[in-house]
Parts: C-alpha cells; sequence; structure tokens
C-alpha cells in the first residue's frame, strides 16, 4: 500500500535529545566503553547493553558501516557517503516494511572515526556532523560542465536501481535454499521486483530537481540504533518520494544539527571535558 502521508521535519525533539543522552551517560561504565569503542581496543569487556544484541556485545570491533560492501559515493578526510542498502520500495518487503529505506533518496553519511552513536558524541568531535552533512550538499551541486551531468545524483540514481535488483537476487535465493518449488511466491518477488522498477521510472528524474533544502538529516540515537556506529541519515523530503518508502522510523528520527546544538550547549560540558 502506499505511503501518502508527507515529511516536514525530524525537529522538535529536543526532550527525546535530552533523555536519551542523559540516560547513556548515566550508566557508570559508558565513559569506559565509548573510549575503548574510539580506541579500538582489543580485549575489552563492554558493559551497555543493547536490545538488539547479547549483553557484553552492545558493538562490534567491526561494524559493517565501518567497512561498507557498497561504493562510498562521496568522501572526504573525516566521513564518507554510501547508499542504504535496502530497496526504497515497501512492495518489495511484504509484512517487514520497516526493513524498506525511508525514502526514494536515503543516504547515509558515515565518520571515519570510531564513534559509537550520537549520544556519545562531545564538544571534540561533534562537528562530524556538520561535515558529513556539508559532504553531502556539496556533492549533490556539483555539476560537470563538460558532461552536462550531476555525477553523484547519478550514482545515487544508479545504486538506488540496483538496491532494487540486490532485494529480488536475496529473494529468491532464500527461496532456492529454503522452498525452491514454491512458484507462487517466485513469480510473487518477480512481480514486487517489477512494481519497484516502474515506480521509480516513473519518479527518477524527480531526483534532478531536489535542492540541498529538500533533504533532512537524521539520527537514530541510542538504544533505538540499528548499527553500533554512528551513521547520518540523509533523506529526500518530497511527498511523491516518500510515497513508497517505510514511515514505521520518523517517530525515533532526531535532527541532526539539533543533537549538536544540544552536545555543543553547556548542559553537556561534564561530558565534554571528560572526554576531551
Amino acid at each position: 500500500m502506499a505511503n501518502g502521508s508527507s515529511l516536514k521535519d525530524f525537529s522538535g525533539k529536543g526532550a527525546k535529545i535530552r533523555e536519551r543522552h542523559r540516560k547513556f551517560w548515566d550508566i557508570q561504565c559508558a565513559i569506559a566503553d565509548v573510549l575503548a569503542y574510539s580506541q579500538g581496543k582489543e580485549g575489552h569487556e563492554y558493559g551497555v547493553d543493547l536490545p538488539l544484541a547479547k549483553k557484553g556485545s552492545w558493538l562490534t570491533p567491526n561494524p559493517p558501516f565501518r567497512n561498507p560492501k557498497d561504493a562510498k559515493l562521496a568522501r572526504n578526510d573525516q566521513t564518507f557517503i554510501i547508499g542504504n542498502t535496502s530497496s526504497f520500495d515497501i512492495a518489495q518487503y511484504p509484512g517487514e516494511e520497516k526493513r524498506a529505506s525511508m525514502s526514494m533518496v536515503h543516504l547515509l553519511g558515515i565518520p571515519e572515526a570510531r564513534i559509537f552513536n550520537g549520544v556519545s558524541l562531545n564538544r571534540a568531535n561533534v562537528h562530524i556532523i556538520e561535515n558529513m552533512i556539508e559532504l553531502f550538499k556539496r556533492n549533490w551541486n556539483e555539476f560537470n560542465d563538460d558532461e552536462k551531468v550531476y555525477p553523484f545524483r547519478c550514482a545515487v540514481l544508479k545504486h538506488v536501481q540496483d538496491t532494487i535488483s540486490a532485494r529480488k537476487d536475496s529473494q529468491l535465493a532464500n527461496l532456492e535454499n529454503q522452498d525452491p518449488n514454491n512458484k507462487a511466491r517466485q513469480e510473487a518477488v518477480n512481480e514486487s521486483w517489477e512494481t519497484a522498477r516502474n515506480r521509480l521510472a516513473a519518479m527518477q528524474n524527480k531526483i534532478y530537481d531536489l535542492g540541498t533544502n529538500d533533504f533532512l538529516f537524521g539520527l537514530h540515537l541510542w538504544d533505538e540504533q540499528s548499527v553500533s556506529h554512528l551513521h547520518l541519515h540523509i533523506i529526500a523530503k518530497s511527498p511523491e518520494l516518500l510515497i513508497f518508502s517505510t514511515r514505521e522510523h520518523d517517530v525515533k528520527t532526531v535532527d541532526a544539527e539539533e543533537v549538536q546544538r544540544y552536545i555543543e550547549g553547556t548542559l553537556c560540558s561534564h561530558i565534554s571535558n571528560t572526554l576531551g
């Protein structure tokens, strides 16, 4: 079913940001755990529990976003940008729509440094949020005069196309292993792939009409994150690009720049001084 609601922004969640931040730093082992992760300290026993992991493994030494399988669409000396690995279309995720991307254009900004989550940022490194946003904006606006193309936007669009096919291939491979004779399910997978392809074809040229003001920059704060390494969600907010994507993560997504302003504020001075 298509999602007809629009998305204004992720701002106005200051109370949630404060609550998540304070709850995290109230945990006795938080400082030691954050430092151990930032330093890649081997043998450290992490004590902060995470709903998605067993106690003692709230993060891993090499989470997937630090070494992504997909190509880095843009990078500088501190951060890089990749595309979300999920298809944008909920049609390819029957019964598990929340696994789809949050928009037709859903990118991820990743810091090179080992930073656990938005709640673990401090005054010394919170600038990484601005760095990721600026990296995106600069590349989004880059135009190749010789070839008359936006190279970054072309790469983003190709990634979106690839995720549709990758989702189909993954589903068919799983069926081959689990239920190879189920022709009806195979047909349903191919039909959802065709649906997603047709929907993308109808809207893909809109990518060239988008300015950087048509994007939102969000974070999923501990303990609601899915990957235990800081990543910035870069979301095209135009209603026509949201209609076939999941909206199940909107409520937990907070405005990244609002997080930065909070971390830079005086209320966080004790954490900033502790971590230097």
